[in-house]
């Protein structure tokens, strides 16, 4: 896994339009990875034509208190904007559910999509978190306990929901 935490707080976030220039592309993955890899498309594809609000795979550029001069960069796996109810999803895609996904979601892409959309003064948007698995084991130990939701339009803003979802 190739996922580091925040460290500090965030001072700047902004929205590529690309692809960095640093990311290779056409690269195939085999065994675990490329199973994942798999799955997520398969998944890309199912919410693209689910919501026309649905952004896959953007990139994020930010800096951190931490080290303000060093420019970071973020990939959540795909955002639902839902204008007509004020809400943006933040969706991470895993084929099993694992603990790895709540640290991504709530520790790092939901302070930089939160600074992102609601840079002024007014709190324009609500944020909701999605995991959204192939296979869900309850056992696996998770810092808190997730929603199951249905369906991706009630995951409601605040909480860590998961889906199942088997396109």
């Amino acid at each position: 896994m190739r996922f580091r935490p925040l460290k500090g707080n965030v001072l700047e976030a902004k929205i590529l339009r690309g692809v960095p220039k640093f990311v290779k592309s056409g690269r195939r993955r085999r065994g675990r990875m490329g199973l994942g890899l798999r799955y997520e498309a398969k998944v890309q594809g199912h919410l693209s034509q689910l919501f026309p609000g649905y952004v896959p795979g953007p990139w994020f550029r930010y800096r951190t208190d931490d080290a303000p001069a060093r420019i970071n960069y973020a990939q959540p796996d795909g955002l639902i904007i839902d204008i007509d109810r004020g809400q943006i999803t933040i969706c991470e895609m895993k084929y099993k559910h694992c603990a790895d996904a709540y640290f991504q979601l709530v520790d790092k892409y939901l302070p930089l999509v939160s600074l992102f959309f609601n840079n002024s003064e007014k709190d324009l948007w609500k944020f909701a978190t999605v995991e959204i698995v192939y296979w869900f084991d309850g056992t696996i130990a998770f810092p808190t306990k997730p929603c199951m939701r249905k369906d991706l339009k009630s995951v409601a803003p605040g909480e860590l929901a998961v889906h199942i979802c088997r396109p």
